[in-house]
C-alpha cells in the first residue's frame, strides 16, 4: 500500500474521531442485511416487495416510448413534455397552483432554501429539521439570519417569532420575508409537528405578505391523508402553508421529489436555482416510476397496509 497523502491522513484522523465517539461507520460498500424484519428502511409500505406491483411496473415501462436519458438539464434540453406533464399531474393531484419536480428531496431542499430567500429575509426552523435543509441554509443569502426553536416547542417558537419581528422591522413592515420551516413528521423521533398551533401563531403575528411557511412531508406522504397525500391534508391545513416538499423516497419507494409552491417561486427557481439549473433532469424511466409508485400508494391495497 502506498503512503497516505496529506488529504487521506486528515480524513483518517476524522474517521478515528468518529470511532472514539462510538459513531457508527457508514462506508458505502457495507451492505445492509436483508434477512431481518424491516424496521429502518424507507420502504414504509413494502411496495418494493409486492410481486404483482413489480409486474405492473414492468408492463408500464414496456408501453413507454422513451426510457433513458433526458439529454440535458431542465434549462437546456431536459425539460421535455413528459417532465412538464408530470408536474401538471401533481398540480391536479394536490390541487395547487404549481408543482416543481426535482431529482431528489435533497436537491429540492438545497435549491429552495439555498436560493429562494432574498437579501434581508429570515429563517425560523425546528431544531430537528433534515440535514439537507441546513445545507441549503449554508448557501443562502439568509445564512446569517437563521434561528432554531426547540423541537416542537410552541412556547419557544412564539418567543423566537416575537424576537425576530422586533429585531427585523422589514418583516412586520412587509419588506422582507420570514420563512418558517418544519416537518410534518420527524423521522428520528417519530413525532408530529404541532402544525396547527404554529400556523395560528404565524397568522396572528406576521403580515400575510411577509410569511412563508414551508413543510417537509417526507415522512407522512403515503401514510396520512386522503390518498396518502400527507399530514397537512389529514388535518385540513394545506391551504394555510405556502410551499410543501414531497420526497418520493419513503413510502412511495422511488426517487425524486415534487415541491408544491407558487408560480412565481417556480419561475424564479427555474432561473436562479443553480443546483436545479446545472443538473441533468430525471430520465424518462424515473418519470414513469414516480407516477406509477405514487398511484400505487393510493390503492386499496396500500390503505390496508
Amino acid at each position: 500500500m502506498s503512503p497516505l497523502s496529506a488529504l487521506e491522513s486528515s480524513m483518517i484522523t476524522s474517521l478515528e474521531a468518529h470511532k472514539r465517539l462510538d459513531v457508527p461507520r457508514y462506508d458505502a460498500d457495507i451492505v445492509a442485511p436483508d434477512h431481518a424484519g424491516d424496521f429502518f428502511s424507507n420502504d414504509y409500505l413494502s411496495i418494493g416487495k409486492i410481486p404483482h406491483i413489480r409486474k405492473s411496473f414492468v408492463d408500464a415501462l414496456s408501453r413507454t416510448p422513451f426510457l433513458f436519458g433526458s439529454t440535458g438539464s431542465r434549462a437546456i434540453s431536459g425539460s421535455t413534455s413528459h417532465h412538464v406533464e408530470l408536474e401538471e399531474y401533481f398540480v391536479e393531484q394536490f390541487e395547487v397552483e404549481k408543482a416543481m419536480v426535482f431529482n431528489s428531496g435533497y436537491m429540492c431542499n438545497l435549491t429552495f432554501f439555498g436560493y429562494a430567500p432574498q437579501e434581508g429575509d429570515v429563517i425560523l426552523y425546528d431544531e430537528f429539521i433534515h440535514a439537507s435543509i441546513h445545507d441549503g441554509f449554508r448557501i443562502s443569502r439568509a445564512k446569517d439570519h437563521t434561528f432554531a426553536f426547540s423541537h416542537n416547542s410552541v412556547p419557544d417558537f412564539e418567543s423566537k417569532l416575537k424576537q425576530i419581528l422586533h429585531d427585523y422591522p422589514g418583516i412586520p413592515s412587509g419588506l422582507s420575508t420570514l420563512f418558517i420551516v418544519i416537518e410534518s413528521v420527524y423521522s428520528m423521533e417519530g413525532d408530529f409537528s404541532p402544525m396547527e398551533e404554529i400556523i395560528t401563531l404565524v397568522e396572528k403575528y406576521v403580515p400575510s405578505k411577509s410569511a412563508h411557511i414551508v413543510v417537509d412531508e417526507a415522512h407522512s406522504l403515503g401514510l396520512y391523508g386522503p390518498g396518502g397525500k400527507g399530514l397537512l391534508r389529514e388535518w385540513g391545513l394545506e391551504k394555510h402553508v405556502h410551499s410543501v416538499i414531497f420526497p418520493f423516497t419513503k413510502a412511495v419507494n422511488f426517487i425524486g421529489c415534487v415541491m408544491t409552491t407558487t408560480p412565481t417561486i417556480y419561475q424564479y427557481l427555474s432561473n436562479y436555482g443553480r443546483s436545479w439549473l446545472f443538473t441533468t433532469s430525471l430520465p424518462h424511466v424515473d418519470l414513469v416510476g414516480i407516477k406509477f409508485c405514487f398511484e400505487a400508494i393510493q390503492t386499496q391495497e396500500a390503505n390496508q397496509v
